[in-house]
């Protein structure tokens, strides 16, 4: 009955099939979230560190950023050509 009146509807296996698919995404939202903790650990493990967005358009400079970004755009220019 719960289940039914949280989907807004009357229909029990349309109620089922609704929470499965609720239920579907939030699994494959958590298992999203887990891989990016995943990926954040591997890269502090290679010496990078990361931070959000919003931190670094907060605590730098306009010009600190495109000169950092065109930096690595170089570095990684000269990985591919060798």
């Amino acid at each position: 009955m719960l289940v039914r009146r949280a989907l807004d509807n009357t229909d029990r296996i349309k109620a089922r099939t609704a929470r499965d698919l609720h239920e579907a995404a939030d699994n494959a939202l958590w298992a999203s979230l887990m891989l990016v903790k995943i990926h954040i650990k591997r890269v502090e493990s290679l010496g990078f560190v990361y931070r959000p967005l919003a931190e670094i358009l907060v605590a730098e400079l306009l010009g600190t950023i495109l000169r950092t970004s065109r930096e690595h755009d170089r570095r990684a220019c000269q990985i591919i050509i060798c």
